[in-house]
């Protein structure tokens, strides 16, 4: 076996070769179905035989012998036999019998396809059932290393055939019928010689085996690197929005982010004090229990420096926590609990999802956490997680796991206690105090006794306000870079398709990616730092297309291949509206609608799309339907793939994944309903159901049995398509 044989995890790190053994599968498939017109495809059986493995019996196994190559023996390409069972070796099993350069294919479960190359020095081996090898029926037709390229080619159409069953499986029968464009051996040879020197960049300049061939195959592997080289720029971005969010919160908490004067010389010792007597007086008058003492906070202890004029303290010092209720014995069985769990609890939007109904015989003895509106919930099981939630609503029985901590603060503000606690820096601390093997947690005593700098009133306003700003700042740049993120994986998709489709057809812009951003070390002008940091995000010009004809072409071709299907002037009338509403100024070229029979209408538009040249028209059945004319889909491509329009793309994409949600379910009449309300919407600025379902009623339609919009479209659908548009943030 030649060059191609090497570990696939070896070159992670090279993005070359990382995305040439992903994609070389594809690469070949192209291959066959380029010589498809020189050479009849032909069932690989004529060349190739799949021997399949032995049942070995289990009772025989010995710790001595013939090692047996099972599944969970090769990786990466790799025969591994640290942990093989072995056999005595028998004559009659010769035919299981593995040599060096043999390849092996696994036939079944959740790692079917998966190739093993049989490298030098193993010695003898034997073959288990359900996998597969190769063998070549006549080397002098058949040079043995096209094995390889060949299998490299199957292992996702195997996955395919495999699909759907419970336990994935595939026979040594199904591959051998599978066809292929076998080339004369000296073609191979040249496909083979091809396929390394691309692997290791070497092409040289001369002909292989076919120069339309080749050069495709080049194109492809650099759109797939540009695309590649996009992602890791897309994650390397979400990474550093990360890293950003850290930063504010560690900065707010030492002190940095905002300015720490006060009106009237305020200081945290202060408001401490007032907090101290108050909570004596509460404990006087027995409104609240004495708690336990804390221990003076020493010296040793202080993470870092901060203001003058705050002070340190204790989180015992400066919280209460909520009742517990024992429902086992309270509560009759049956009586329904609104339950909050660990799983309940979104650590993304620091949010509970929903609550849980269950009967109170459902639940363990640790649901006993009292929830109350405005306390902040927070998990000591895996605190690194960041379950921490503001509690925004009052439930009946409204009851959590005593997983968490559930508390009030005194006089200091929640936000400003809840920003603390999604400090790094303190969620590593708790890290190493963790106990528990299962359920690794801190306990209530490490909870209370953990320290947290504490401002003057004011000045812990003020940096709520600002964390509120930045975080803001950053969710929306978040938001833009995975819209970017789904653009890319978008276009991904299209060069594979395209991959296998007209062989003229020309890979992506080689141009494609995302702009890379400038980030600067966070200091404490956070003022600076943003306007830097997030200029490059804050509304601009959409897209830098200024061509309406292309603008159309492009929204045709994302919609076709977005939601898999062709549509026509009517349903491109709507898109345009609806793509345009949801982000406005997204057009060059403005056009006014008019309420019409199927939702917005506009002639100017009709007109544009009848007469744009990068579009032609076909029919399905009786209907004529838009697709992007052959001849320029190169030039459509350009403009999708510059990281110009990466902002337009992803508006449509958004409205593409609006149609997509389960409701409209891309079916035409939702998607005239949804036209319906935003027009209707834009007319009234109005959501109330009374009012937008009364303009339906005014809607005038001439439709088979329908007159107005309202006799089509139910007013129980037409809520809940606002209520969908409202909850995604489109009304």
């Amino acid at each position: 076996m030649a060059k191609g044989n090497r570990i696939v995890n070896q070159f992670l790190d090279n993005v070359w070769l990382d995305v040439f053994y992903h994609s070389v599968g594809t690469y070949v498939n192209v291959i066959n179905k380029d010589l498809s017109e020189i050479y009849k495809p032909e069932p690989l059986s004529k060349y190739i035989k799949i021997g399949g493995g032995y049942a070995f019996k289990t009772a025989q196994y010995k710790k001595e012998g013939i090692p047996v190559i099972r599944i969970s023996d090769f990786n990466n390409e790799r025969i591994d036999i640290s942990n093989c069972i072995f056999y005595d070796e028998d004559d009659s099993l010769s035919k299981y019998k593995l040599k060096e350069g043999d390849i092996i294919i696994c036939l079944t479960g959740g790692t079917i396809g998966k190739l093993g190359i049989v490298q030098a020095g193993l010695g003898k081996l034997y073959l288990n059932q359900r996998v597969g090898r190769f063998d070549v029926l006549d080397e002098n037709i058949f040079e043995k290393e096209y094995v390889y390229w060949i299998a490299r080619s199957v292992q996702d159409t195997i996955k395919q055939l495999a699909w759907g069953a419970a336990i994935p499986n595939v026979s040594p029968k199904q591959i051998e019928q599978l066809k292929f464009s076998i080339p004369n051996i000296d073609e191979q040879r040249a496909i083979i010689e091809f396929l390394n020197d691309l692997k290791s960049d070497s092409i040289q300049d001369k002909e292989y085996f076919n120069h339309q061939i080749e050069n495709h195959i080049i194109e492809l592997h650099q759109t797939n690197i540009n695309l590649k080289l996009a992602t890791k720029e897309i994650t390397h971005q979400l990474d550093l929005i990360k890293n950003l969010r850290q930063a504010f919160l560690r900065e707010a908490m030492q002190g940095l982010l905002v300015s720490n004067e006060t009106q009237e010389g305020a200081t945290g010792a202060d408001f401490l004090a007032d907090i101290q007597a108050e909570k004596a007086l509460l404990i006087k008058e027995k409104k609240i229990k004495k708690p336990k003492p804390l221990a003076p906070i020493t010296e040793e202890e202080i993470p870092f420096d901060i203001p003058e004029n705050w002070t340190w303290c204790r989180l015992g010092e400066v919280i209460e926590y909520t009742d517990n209720l024992d429902i086992q014995k309270k509560l009759p069985a049956d009586e329904i609990i609104n339950y909050v769990d660990i799983d309940a609890i979104d650590n993304k939007k620091y949010i509970i999802r929903e609550a849980k109904v269950k009967k109170v015989s459902e639940l363990s003895t640790r649901a006993r956490r009292v929830l109350k509106k405005n306390y902040i919930i927070y998990s000591t099981v895996r605190p690194y997680l960041r379950n921490i939630a503001i509690i925004e609503e009052e439930l009946n029985n409204f009851i959590g796991s005593t997983g968490f901590v559930v508390f009030k603060t005194y006089r200091i503000l929640n936000k400003y206690v809840f920003n603390f606690l999604l400090n790094p820096d303190l969620n590593n601390e708790f890290e190493k105090t963790m106990v528990g093997f299962n359920s690794p947690s801190i306990s209530n005593d490490t909870f209370e006794n953990t320290i947290i700098p504490l401002p003057p009133l004011e000045i812990q306003e003020r940096i709520v306000g600002k964390l509120d700003e930045l975080m803001g700042y950053c969710n929306a740049l978040e938001e833009q870079v995975k819209h970017c993120q789904q653009t890319n994986e978008l276009l991904l998709q299209q060069v594979l398709r395209e991959a296998l489709g007209d062989k003229k057809q020309k890979a992506i812009n080689k141009e494609i990616g995302v702009s890379i951003n400038k980030y600067v070390e966070v200091e404490t002008n956070y003022d600076a730092l943003v306007a830097e940091t997030f200029g490059e995000y804050l509304p601009k010009k959409m897209h830098y297309i200024n061509d309406t004809n292309k603008e159309l072409a492009a929204l045709v071709y994302l919609m076709n291949n977005g939601l898999g299907a062709n549509y026509g002037n009517v349903a491109f009338q709507k898109a345009v509206y609806n793509s345009s509403v949801i982000t406005p100024n997204l057009y060059s070229k403005k056009h006014d609608f008019i309420n019409h029979n199927f939702g917005t209408y506009s002639k100017e538009l009709a007109n544009d799309l009848n007469h744009n040249p990068y579009l032609t028209t076909i029919k399905i059945g009786a209907k004529e339907v838009y697709e992007i004319e052959p001849s320029k889909k190169n030039e459509i491509l350009n403009v999708l793939s510059s990281s110009e329009n990466i902002n337009f793309v992803s508006s449509i994409n958004r409205l593409i994944n609006l149609y997509r949600l389960p409701f409209v379910n891309k079916e035409t009449n939702k998607m005239e309903l949804l036209n319906t309300i935003l027009k209707i919407h834009s007319d009234l600025k109005t959501t109330d159901i009374e009012i937008v379902y009364q303009a339906m009623k005014d809607w005038k339609i001439r439709q088979d049995k329908y007159s107005t919009k309202a006799e089509k479209f139910s007013k129980e659908d037409t809520d809940k398509m606002i209520e969908l548009l409202v909850r995604n943030n489109f009304l």
